[in-house]
């Protein structure tokens, strides 16, 4: 199959599978048109007897709620764990730190657990494990960690040569290069791709916060006087080269109750973040607000301009 047919099966693939979500989705929030993600993991205990469970797991599961009951016993009201709220506060870590010291020994001595995690990293280091790319332009795009790149890099290799089978990667970006040179625990978060140009996010240390910088893929350097926003849940999304919805979280007034973006704004270049014009606002109730667009062709321009609103996390 030639490249262009590929990417143009492609991007009407993303197109349906877009459409498929935002149906999904708009069952379940709000939308506006405008004129003009921490992904989690939930952990929860229930009845297994309705499951098929055997007896050892239906125990681990007992022995998993009574290590919850006796974890929350004692703790008092909600307000004497607000300190908890404070991720990298020194009272919030000695807690962490204590439930550690609880917790890892009995991971550790388990016979199995060695084994376990010799096979796992032998998976996660595996040069022949499943490459996960994502497409844009010319190119395949690819982030990837192994036992040399623990912190990663970011790569792509174009289109034509990946469906040969040739695996001829360009490092744009690598994370432990950049960690040392700036002296932060950085983790890569994610990246947005228009044209020659791409929003990197990155975590210190792994925080739902991110810092959003723009980088010149031809240059492989990060724009000096680009997008650049300072730690925070922000929400982008680009419109065109040179306008971004944005979800600015910084100020009290920006943030709903979760700590995630309520105001939708339209960010120009050269503009500062918190000059960018509000065209949405949620409810501070809300958990967050997302400004999304919708394109005939892949870099063409945008075709409709939505805002969406998520009203909780489960629905």
């Amino acid at each position: 199959m030639k490249t262009n047919q590929f990417k143009k099966l492609w991007f009407r693939l993303t197109i349906l599978i877009s459409a498929a979500v935002t149906l999904t989705h708009c069952q379940t929030t709000s939308v506006a048109k405008v004129s003009g993600e921490s992904e989690g993991r939930r952990c929860y205990a229930s009845d297994s007897s309705d499951l098929g469970q055997d007896s050892n797991t239906q125990k681990d599961n007992k022995e998993c709620v009574k290590t919850l009951s006796e974890a929350g016993s004692g703790a008092g009201s909600d307000t004497d764990n607000f300190y908890l709220e404070e991720v990298r506060g020194e009272k919030a870590l000695q807690w962490v730190d204590l439930h550690n010291k609880g917790s890892l020994p009995k991971f550790e001595n388990d016979p199995s657990y060695s084994e376990l995690k010799s096979k796992i990293l032998k998976i996660l280091d595996d040069p022949n494990k499943l490459i996960n790319v994502g497409f844009s332009g010319d190119y395949a795009y690819n982030f990837w960690q192994d036992a040399k790149n623990i912190r990663g890099v970011w790569r792509r290799t174009p289109i034509a040569d990946y469906l040969r089978g040739e695996r001829n990667w360009q490092v744009l970006l690598d994370i432990d290069e950049l960690a040392k040179k700036e002296n932060k625990n950085w983790v890569y978060a994610q990246a947005s791709i228009f044209k020659e140009h791409a929003l990197i996010s990155l975590s210190d240390g792994g925080k739902d916060a991110h810092v959003v910088r723009e980088f010149d893929l031809i240059s492989k350097s990060f724009l000096v006087d680009g997008f650049i926003l300072p730690e925070g849940k922000h929400r982008t999304t680009w419109i065109n080269e040179n306008e971004l919805f944005l979800g600015l979280a910084l100020g009290e007034n920006e943030l709903t109750d979760s700590g995630y973006p309520r105001q939708l704004r339209i960010w120009r270049r050269g503009e500062r973040p918190a000059a960018a014009k509000v065209v949405f606002s949620g409810d501070k109730k809300d958990v967050s607000i997302e400004g999304s667009v919708t394109r005939d062709e892949e870099y063409g321009p945008a075709r409709y301009r939505l805002a969406s609103r998520a009203l909780d996390f489960f629905s």
